[in-house]
C-alpha cells in the first residue's frame, strides 16, 4: 500500500494510536484498518495527547491484519478570506476596500472539502464548490452593495478545532482594512456558525446570523460514533432495522465519505447552553420538517442505500432516520430536525430567529440558505441598522 508510514499490529480487535504532537501529524494523516483480505476500513479508535477522543468496538466478524497510518485523502490547505462582488459571486475578488460599509463575513459548514482536488485549491470550481449554497443570500444583497461589504471565509474544515478555525479568520480580518477597523456581521451556516459565535466571544463584532448551526450538537455525529456494542443494546425488536443502520454507516466509513475530525467533538449532541457574548446580538435561521416515521420507511430507506453505495450519505442525514434514532434512543426532541440539526439545537440561545416549516420533498440542512425573502425581510434589517 503506498504511502504507508507507520503500521501498528491488532490485539484483541483493537489498537490505539498515540499522537503526541498537538495533533500537528493529525491534519495530515488518516487511519485505516486493513483487513485480511486486504480491504482498507477506517481506523475505529484515536488518542490524541493522550485524550481519548474517539471510541469505535470493531465487530467481532472484521478481522483486522495491520492498522496503518496513511496521508489523508483530504488535503489541508490554508485558510483564505476572500472579498466577494455581489453583483458577481463566483467572479468574486474585489480589491477595493470600501470603509464606509458594514462588512458581512460567511462562513461555511463542516463538508465539501473533499471536492475540490489540489490542483485548483483556490480556483473558480474551489470558490463555486465552497459557497455554493451561499449563493442565494450573496445574491440578495445586491440590493444592499452600497452599505454592506461582502466577504467569504474559506477554512480546512476538518483538520483543525472549533478554536483554533475561529484564531485564523481573526487573524486573517486583523489583517484587513476595513474589517480591523469595523465591527463585521458573521454569518454562519451548520458548523460555520459556530466558528461564527466563538469569533465573536473574542472579536469586535456587530451581530451573528447562525443558519441551522448545532449549537447543542446533533444526534448524527452521536449516531455515526456510536459502538457496535451500543446498537447491540438498541437493537430489541427492531433487530433488524438496528442491524441494517449499522451497516449503512460502516458502508459510509468504507467509502470515505466520511472523516473523522476533530471538529466533531462540538457536534455530539449535548443539553449545555452555550453562554453567548453580551451585547452581541444573535439571530437564527431553524428549519424543521414535518415528517412521517415509521420502521416500514426506514426499512425502505436502508433498502435502497444498500442497492446503491454512492447515496449512503444522504440517507443518514435524513430528518426521518434521526427521528428514528431519536425514538429508540429515548430523545424525542430529535424529532423536529432538518436531516442533519434538530430545531432545539439550531435555536440555542437566540435573541431573534427565524423558524420555517419546510415542505418534506425539497427540505434539507440547506434549504434555509435559500430562504432570502424572509432574511432581507426581517433579519437583514436588523442585523445593519
Amino acid at each position: 500500500m503506498d504511502g504507508i508510514i507507520e503500521c501498528l499490529p491488532v490485539h484483541q480487535g483493537r489498537v490505539h494510536l498515540h499522537i503526541t504532537d498537538e495533533m500537528k501529524s493529525y491534519k495530515y494523516l488518516k487511519l485505516v484498518g486493513i483487513t485480511s483480505s486486504g480491504k482498507k476500513i477506517p481506523f475505529r479508535t484515536i488518542i490524541l495527547n493522550n485524550t481519548e477522543h474517539y471510541d469505535f468496538d470493531i465487530p467481532p466478524y472484521q478481522t483486522f491484519k495491520e492498522v496503518c497510518v496513511v496521508p489523508a485523502k483530504l488535503f489541508y490547505h490554508e485558510p483564505r478570506l476572500f472579498s466577494v462582488n455581489p453583483d458577481d459571486p463566483l467572479e468574486g475578488r474585489d480589491k477595493r476596500e470600501h470603509e464606509d460599509r458594514i462588512p458581512i463575513v460567511f462562513i461555511h459548514g463542516l463538508w465539501r472539502v473533499e471536492l475540490t482536488p489540489p490542483d485548483k485549491r483556490f480556483g473558480r470550481w474551489y470558490y463555486e464548490t465552497k459557497f455554493q449554497t451561499f449563493l442565494h443570500f450573496i445574491s440578495a444583497l445586491r440590493p444592499f452593495r452600497n452599505r454592506v461589504k461582502i466577504y467569504a471565509y474559506v477554512y480546512p474544515a476538518h483538520y483543525l478545532t472549533l478554536e483554533e478555525h475561529a484564531q485564523n479568520l481573526i487573524d486573517l480580518m486583523k489583517r484587513s482594512k476595513t474589517l480591523s477597523s469595523t465591527p463585521p456581521i458573521l454569518i454562519g451556516h451548520s458548523f460555520g456558525g459556530l466558528v461564527a459565535r466563538e469569533v465573536a466571544r473574542k472579536y469586535p463584532t456587530r451581530s451573528v446570523v447562525t443558519i441551522a448551526s448545532p449549537h447543542k450538537g446533533t444526534p448524527i455525529i452521536d449516531y455515526m460514533y456510536m459502538s457496535y456494542s451500543d446498537f447491540k443494546r438498541l437493537w430489541g425488536r427492531m433487530r433488524e432495522l438496528m442491524m441494517g443502520l449499522y451497516q449503512i454507516r460502516e458502508m459510509l466509513f468504507a467509502s470515505e465519505q466520511f472523516v473523522v475530525s476533530p471538529a466533531h467533538e462540538y457536534l455530539l449532541w449535548h443539553d449545555e447552553p452555550y453562554v453567548w457574548k453580551d451585547k452581541v446580538p444573535v439571530f437564527t435561521v431553524a428549519p424543521w420538517l414535518e415528517i412521517d416515521v415509521s420502521p416500514e420507511i426506514i426499512a425502505s430507506m436502508l433498502e435502497e442505500a444498500q442497492k446503491n453505495p454512492a447515496s449512503v450519505g444522504s440517507y443518514l442525514f435524513s430528518a426521518r432516520l434521526m427521528a428514528f434514532m431519536g425514538q429508540h434512543m429515548g430523545y424525542e426532541n430529535w424529532s423536529n430536525n432538518d436531516g442533519a440539526v434538530p430545531m432545539e439545537s439550531s435555536r440555542e440561545g437566540i435573541i431573534g430567529d427565524m423558524v420555517e416549516k419546510l415542505p418534506h420533498i425539497m427540505g434539507d440542512h440547506e434549504t434555509p440558505l435559500r430562504a432570502t425573502d424572509y432574511f432581507i425581510q426581517h433579519i437583514l434589517p436588523a442585523v445593519i441598522t
